[in-house]
């Protein structure tokens, strides 16, 4: 057995250095060196030994339960990589044990996870029926991340995931909790997410709908308290007109946009 060499050093979170990081990572999950003399006890060595016996599903889930976080997160930016290869089992195995750890990880993991999440969507290693099943929720339940940063990775995944996801999917699971998750009680984090959702969701619904289910929460967030969610709900009521058609946006979005510009 050898230990898995570990690097230490200051990330830099920006959208072009994050892929080469995660890259980096990948190969944390491959490359094993012998760093023994770089090491002051057995208990760190023991602490960072893996067996070399174990096959890739096996060692993912090792790190992932036993390791220390910078290989726990080079497990994550692998699971492209093991969806492609044994989807199956990383789904059975690799994938409860990432839901597990995500609410305790560190900022590096969540980015990490939010990248991994939406190149599995772009590369259809499993369906969309299974992404949605086993993946969708996760997405979903760290949307609100207390970390900007992190919230905002993974809010580009889901909006990138429902260009693919059926309608139906879209309405019962995205949709419907942003009745709750719109209204002013709720976090200003919350409403700002539920901004962009909304302009997203506008070219998925047919004007019936839009007019129905939408437009009442549109309305409500253009008159939030908060001039940040006013503002952010302005920035998507381009993708609202396209969604509802002319008439629609003569008589609803036209004097909210008016609203606004005094603002």
């Amino acid at each position: 057995m050898h230990p898995i060499i570990i690097f230490s050093y200051k990330m830099d979170f920006s959208q072009n250095n994050l892929f080469g990081y995660i890259e980096d990572l990948q190969e944390l999950t491959i490359i094993e060196r012998p760093v023994r003399r770089s090491l002051k006890t057995p208990e760190e060595i023991e602490r960072l030994t893996v067996d070399e016996e174990l096959n890739d599903i096996e060692r993912a889930v090792y790190l992932l339960s036993s390791g220390q976080d910078i290989q726990g997160t080079s497990v994550v930016a692998n699971l492209p990589v093991l969806m492609r290869q044994n989807p199956a089992e990383t789904l059975r195995r690799v994938l409860p044990k990432v839901r597990e750890v995500l609410p305790v990880a560190g900022v590096e993991m969540q980015l990490t996870a939010a990248v991994s999440f939406l190149t599995i969507l772009q590369e259809e290693s499993i369906s969309i029926h299974t992404y949605t099943h086993s993946l969708l929720h996760i997405i979903l339940q760290n949307l609100e991340h207390r970390d900007a940063g992190v919230s905002n990775a993974w809010l580009e995944t889901l909006l990138a995931a429902i260009e693919a996801l059926p309608k139906e999917t879209i309405r019962h699971e995205i949709l419907n909790p942003l009745v709750s998750k719109a209204q002013l009680s709720q976090t200003l984090q919350s409403r700002l997410v539920s901004c962009k959702i909304l302009g997203k969701l506008a070219n998925k619904f047919e004007a019936h709908i839009i007019k129905r289910e939408i437009l009442p929460l549109v309305k409500s967030l253009c008159q939030d308290v908060e001039y940040e969610v006013r503002s952010c709900m302005c920035r998507q009521l381009e993708h609202i007109a396209q969604g509802i058609g002319t008439e629609l946006t003569k008589n609803v979005v036209l004097p909210e946009l008016i609203e606004l510009a005094r603002d």
